[in-house]
């Protein structure tokens, strides 16, 4: 496992500038007939992803795949999607996967990707508040402050669970703020509540300091799905890399079907424990990758929640974004 410990201690990088620029930038300091390929995700701890992808990269499924083709992997980890949106922006990456919601948002506003692949419904949202509060339901949280990531899949949450029980955002004073950010926040009393990803707050219900005021166990399309994209036109001149990268995933999958509790483990390095990740995906959990009419629908589901609250403005077509063909073609060789 030292590898992916050194494979993933990789910078967070945050560009302040967001230019509309998405072409493939020059592959800079590769030797003679090597390629370069700028992989991003987002973090979920200890410079680590949680997805299949940390298999690929611990396991070597990637980095043997790539080795092959003469390519270079420069792996970069993000703390949320907005900023890895900028660095797409800027023409620093090549493919990158993240949450529903800030690579739809990334597609609205212009810039030029392509979806290759979904994971649906792989990340479950919790409103949590501290145990000693007297808090009981969302309507006792009138006028409190509510920690959230704007613009992510806990934000599509929070105004869901919040229109399942007759209000919207004006009953809450929504407080926007990095996930990890929110639980300290919480934890000091500096908000009410906050809203995010079971992986960061679990530990802080097992030990007391937090419990759930409302989950989403129950609705599983509030979940967030993952997406993988295609930065400007690199897949079109890299169809090969492309094809190195699904087929790592599929192996990773294939791993994780086969040995649960060793996959486990390994996804133990983003710092959660055992039987933390055990709650959060139990054994039989269901990774995937596909673009199918049921990931494509659920992509549309979230594109025109986000048109309704004015989160995105463009209404635009997930099927002329998506391209079935890199999936499709790497399937072939299965």
């Amino acid at each position: 496992m030292k590898k992916l410990l050194l494979m993933g201690a990789v910078a967070v990088v945050v560009f302040s500038a967001c230019a509309k620029k998405t072409e493939t930038a020059p592959a800079a300091g590769t030797e003679q007939g090597e390629r370069l390929l700028r992989l991003a995700y987002i973090l979920s701890g200890n410079g680590l992803p949680l997805s299949p992808l940390t298999i690929a990269l611990e396991k070597g499924f990637l980095e043997e795949r790539l080795k092959v083709l003469n390519v270079r992997l420069e792996p970069q980890g993000f703390v949320g999607g907005p900023p890895l949106n900028e660095v797409i922006a800027a023409g620093g990456l090549d493919i990158a996967t993240y949450g529903d919601v800030p690579i739809i948002a990334a597609k609205s506003n212009g810039l030029n990707t392509t979806l290759f692949g979904i994971d649906t419904y792989n990340t479950g949202a919790f409103l949590m508040v501290r145990s000693e509060s007297s808090y009981k339901t969302l309507a006792d949280l009138a006028g409190q402050k509510i920690a959230v990531a704007t613009g992510t899949f806990a934000h599509r949450s929070l105004i869901k669970m919040l229109e399942e029980d007759g209000f919207d955002v004006s009953h809450i004073q929504l407080t926007n703020m990095a996930t990890r950010d929110a639980a300290t926040a919480l934890l000091r009393g500096d908000v009410e509540a906050g809203i995010g990803s079971s992986s960061t707050y679990l530990k802080f219900v097992q030990d007391g300091s937090l419990r759930v005021l409302k989950g989403g166990e129950e609705r599983p399309e509030w979940n967030g799905s993952t997406g993988y994209v295609i930065v400007g036109d690199y897949g079109t001149k890299n169809p090969d890399i492309v094809d190195a990268f699904l087929q790592a995933i599929f192996d990773s999958l294939g791993f994780i079907k086969q040995n649960p509790e060793e996959s486990t483990l390994i996804f133990s390095l983003t710092g959660l424990a055992v039987d933390e990740l055990e709650q959060t995906y139990p054994k039989g959990y269901n990774w995937n990758i596909s673009l199918d009419e049921a990931s494509i629908a659920a992509f549309e589901d979230i594109r025109d929640f986000m048109v309704d609250n004015d989160l995105i403005l463009n209404r635009f077509s997930i099927r002329d974004w998506a391209d079935p063909s890199y999936l499709q073609a790497a399937g072939t060789k299965r």
